[in-house]
């Protein structure tokens, strides 16, 4: 996400309002905004336990990663 995000000339960072929709996200498109829309949902489409919980895994680290990044944007940590 943020190596597609830096090619692309986006923030790092910007907050995602409540019922963002990345078809008028205009330049507010950030990877923050990739992991809230897209793949924050992927998690429940793996079809083997092995792969759920593989993707649970991924799944909470990315949330712990971006709730970490926000609080260092804000200042917070």
């Amino acid at each position: 996400m943020f190596a597609y995000g830096g090619a692309a000339g986006q923030r790092l960072w910007a907050p995602v309002p409540t019922g963002y929709d990345e078809r008028n996200a205009g330049d507010e498109h950030t990877p923050v905004h990739e992991f809230v829309v897209k793949l924050a949902k992927i998690k429940g489409r793996f079809a083997t336990d092995t792969g759920r919980r593989i993707g649970q895994g991924r799944h909470d680290w990315m949330v712990a990663f971006f709730a970490r990044l926000e609080a260092e944007v804000k200042g917070e940590a």
